[in-house]
Order: C-alpha cells, then structure tokens, then sequence
C-alpha cells in the first residue's frame, strides 16, 4: 500500500503502524524531502483488521486509520 503525504520542510520522519490496542506492528525511519512524499508500506505480514498509522515529524504529528482486509 502506499501513503502520500506532504511535508513543509525536510525532516526525520517516523512511521508507525499500530493494532487496535495501540501495540506496535511496525515501524521506520525516514529521512525526506519537502513537498509531496510516498510511502510504500509491506501489509503482508499484517492480519485483516482496523489498524493506525502514525506520523512523527519534527513538527507535528498526525494519526490515520488503516483498515487491512
């Protein structure tokens, strides 16, 4: 799957993914640019269900929910 997002400036970005419970599936570490970014994330591993991809930046921090059938 991948996920757009936009970023104002370059920064260290965070990107995790979370149950329902708000336990940690996965994680990573990015570095990116300013402007419109992509991020292909592997769902392979990851059981159908209701789940949260979280946003980490410098300046913000953004939460959406991703639902994997």
């Amino acid at each position: 799957v991948f996920i757009g997002y936009k970023l104002q400036a370059i920064s260290e970005t965070n990107i995790t993914v979370l149950n329902i419970n708000g336990a940690m599936m996965q994680s990573e570490n990015q570095l990116l640019n300013a402007g419109e970014n992509q991020f292909k994330m592997n769902i392979n591993n990851l059981i159908p269900g209701i789940y949260f991809v979280r946003f980490t930046t410098n300046n913000f921090v953004v939460t959406k929910k991703l639902l994997v059938k």
